[in-house]
C-alpha cells in the first residue's frame, strides 16, 4: 500500500480520535480519491472528480505548503475552517493532498456569547459602582443630618433654660404684684391707682406663665420628634453602611466573574485562532 492508500484506510480511525464532525478529502495530483462529508459540510464531491482549479487550499498543499483558510458565514451560511497538507511518498515527492473542513459555528456563537457576557458584566460593574457612590453619599448625608439633629436637641435644651428663667421672672413678678396689691389695700384710697396697676401686673404675670408653659409643652414635643428623627437617621446610616458593605462584596464577585470571562474569552480566542491556522 502506498501512502495515500494508508491514509484512506486510516480515515475512520482519525475521525474516532478527533471526535469532531469534520469533512475529509484525499486527492492525488489531479483528482479526489476519497471524500467524506460532515453533517454540515457537503460540497457534493465524489471520488474521481477533478480538483477545482480555484481550490486554493488544495492547490497550496499540492505545491508543498501547509494551507489554512477560514470561510465566513456569508458563503455557506455558517463559518468554515479548512486545512490542507501535502502528501509525500517515501522519497519526499508530493503525490497528493489531505484536506479537512469543519464548521466553526459553535465556536463563533460561543465567542459572541462571551462578548455579550463581558458587555453585561461591564454594565453590572458600572451600575454597582453608581449604587456604591449613591450609598456613600446617602451615608454621608445621614451622618450630617444626625449631627444637625444633635445640635437641634442641644439648642432646644438651651431654650428650656430660657423658659425656666422666664417662668422664674413671672413668679417673681406675680409675687411683687401681690405685695403691691396688699400695700395698696393697706394705704386705702391713696393706693387705689397703684392697686389697679398691681392687678394688671399680676394678670400679665399669669399670662406669661401660661404662655411659657405652652411653649415648654410644644418644645418638649418638638424635642421628642427630633430625638425620633435622630434615631431614624441612625438606622438609615447603619443600613447605608451595611448596603455599602454588600455592594463592595458584590463588586468583588462581579470582578471575579469578569476575570473568569476574560480568561474564558482568551481560551476561546486561542482555540479559534488555532483552528484558523
Amino acid at each position: 500500500m502506498n501512502t495515500i492508500d494508508i491514509l484512506i484506510a486510516s480515515v475512520p480511525y482519525i475521525k474516532q480520535i478527533v471526535r469532531e464532525d469534520i469533512m475529509i478529502g484525499i486527492t492525488d495530483l489531479n483528482q479526489f480519491l476519497y471524500y467524506e462529508p460532515s453533517a454540515n459540510i457537503d460540497f457534493g464531491i465524489r471520488p474521481g472528480d477533478p480538483i477545482p482549479p480555484d481550490d486554493k487550499n488544495l492547490r497550496t498543499a499540492l505545491n508543498g505548503e501547509f494551507s489554512s483558510t477560514h470561510l465566513p458565514a456569508s458563503i455557506y451560511g455558517f463559518p468554515i475552517s479548512a486545512i490542507a497538507i501535502p502528501i509525500k511518498d517515501q522519497n519526499g515527492v508530493i503525490i497528493g493532498a489531505f484536506a479537512t473542513a469543519q464548521s466553526t459555528e459553535t465556536q463563533q456563537h460561543l465567542e459572541e456569547n462571551m462578548e455579550n457576557l463581558n458587555h453585561i458584566t461591564g454594565r453590572l460593574v458600572d451600575m454597582v459602582q453608581t449604587v456604591a457612590a449613591h450609598s456613600e453619599e446617602l451615608s454621608a448625608t445621614s451622618e450630617q443630618i444626625m449631627t444637625n439633629t444633635k445640635y437641634a436637641v442641644e439648642n432646644s435644651s438651651e431654650i428650656n433654660n430660657t423658659i425656666r428663667f422666664i417662668q422664674e421672672i413671672s413668679n417673681q413678678t406675680n409675687l411683687l404684684g401681690l405685695n403691691a396689691a396688699i400695700e395698696a389695700a393697706r394705704v386705702g384710697e391713696l393706693g387705689a391707682g397703684f392697686g389697679v396697676v398691681a392687678k394688671e401686673v399680676r394678670k400679665l404675670s399669669v399670662s406669661t406663665k401660661e404662655a411659657t408653659n405652652n411653649i415648654s409643652t410644644t418644645l418638649s414635643s418638638v424635642q421628642k420628634s427630633i430625638q425620633q428623627l435622630e434615631s431614624d437617621f441612625s438606622q438609615i446610616a447603619l443600613s447605608s453602611q451595611e448596603q455599602a458593605i454588600l455592594v463592595t462584596e458584590f463588586m468583588n464577585v462581579i470582578e471575579q466573574l469578569n476575570d473568569s470571562n476574560q480568561q474564558m474569552k482568551s481560551f476561546i480566542e486561542g482555540l479559534i485562532h488555532h483552528n484558523k491556522k
